[in-house]
């Protein structure tokens, strides 16, 4: 595993540093595709026009798919996943330079997390599934925002939808966190999408009718955190369970390297240490410790966040 940070003025300078560690820990560079095993991803800067009129923003969006034929992505994800400025009532926001990230690039998961504004955050993340069984790929990507498109409608993400019970379920906003939707319909702004591949679905190319459980099934261990005995929070695993028949699921995702969390009582950027391991703390976008449960159409995500794996010094 390589942990890097730094700070960069422009988001064509973090896709160069995010392909230049990967290149470090193994991953090919051709054509602009950085592949490893199945695992075949694009960065691309573009600038997108707002709906409604507000103008337009720039977003560093991730592309993915199973293969590549000269440049070309092939068996692509429908849809890519961003981070950069947000449209937010249809005026657009964008990031503030300079920049500050962090990249943990393990064998096969990798987190980009910025930090911009005063403690303000956004993430991208890209892997490989660890399930055994997945009858796809098991490739996958998150990010903190989503690019998506609907019949006549061009939209850039607009405020966050995240609480105890999910989020990213309402048009046009994601909850902002990683494997989080319960429910993924057309109108949602999907943020994340996994190459599962069971009865005859795949949500990395279709959202459409496509339903997984998200955080529904630690909704009960996320409410009771912090513990108030000692203010600490459980680390708890980041899964994806993919709907089926008969009201069983299947298990999709399970990452190796991040962790649910409750942050009331730690900081951004704090380092945590649980036996042998090392965690870095963050929020999923900023936290708000008045309003730790999140909401609608707000531009905060309360104390829900994440730990990563630190190994740096």
């Amino acid at each position: 595993m390589s942990y890097h940070t730094g700070t960069v003025n422009t988001l064509n300078d973090l896709k160069s540093a995010i392909e230049s560690v990967c290149q470090a820990e193994e991953w090919s560079l051709s054509n602009g595709i950085l592949s490893k095993d199945s695992m075949h991803i694009r960065f691309s800067v573009e600038t997108v026009n707002a709906t409604n009129g507000g103008g337009s923003g720039t977003l560093l969006l991730l592309y993915a798919g199973t293969g590549s034929n000269a440049g070309v992505l092939t068996g692509q994800a429908q849809l890519p996943v961003a981070i950069g400025s947000r449209l937010i009532a249809n005026v657009i926001t964008p990031l503030i330079f300079p920049l500050k990230y962090r990249i943990f690039c393990f064998a096969r998961e990798v987190y980009v997390v910025i930090e911009y504004d005063v403690q303000k955050f956004q993430w991208l993340a890209f892997g490989k599934s660890t399930v055994n069984g997945l009858q796809g790929s098991g490739n996958w990507i998150s990010g903190c925002l989503s690019r998506y498109f609907r019949p006549g409608v061009s939209s850039m993400q607009n405020s966050f939808d995240i609480s105890i019970n999910g989020g990213g379920d309402n048009s046009g906003m994601t909850s902002g966190a990683m494997f989080y939707n319960h429910s993924v319909w057309s109108g949602a702004a999907k943020n994340d999408m996994v190459d599962h591949g069971f009865d005859g679905v795949s949500d990395w190319r279709t959202y459409v009718g496509s339903s997984r459980v998200g955080i529904t099934a630690l909704r009960p261990l996320l409410e009771i955190q912090p513990n108030s005995w000692n203010s600490e929070a459980v680390l708890l695993p980041i899964r994806e369970y993919f709907k089926r028949s008969e009201n069983k699921v299947s298990l999709i995702i399970d990452l190796e390297h991040a962790r649910h969390t409750r942050i009331d009582n730690y900081e951004p950027g704090q380092i945590i240490t649980l036996g042998n391991d090392r965690w870095m703390i963050f929020p999923w976008t900023q936290k708000n410790t008045n309003s730790r449960n999140g909401g609608t159409a707000i531009d905060h995500s309360g104390t829900f966040g994440w730990a990563i794996r630190y190994e740096g010094s």
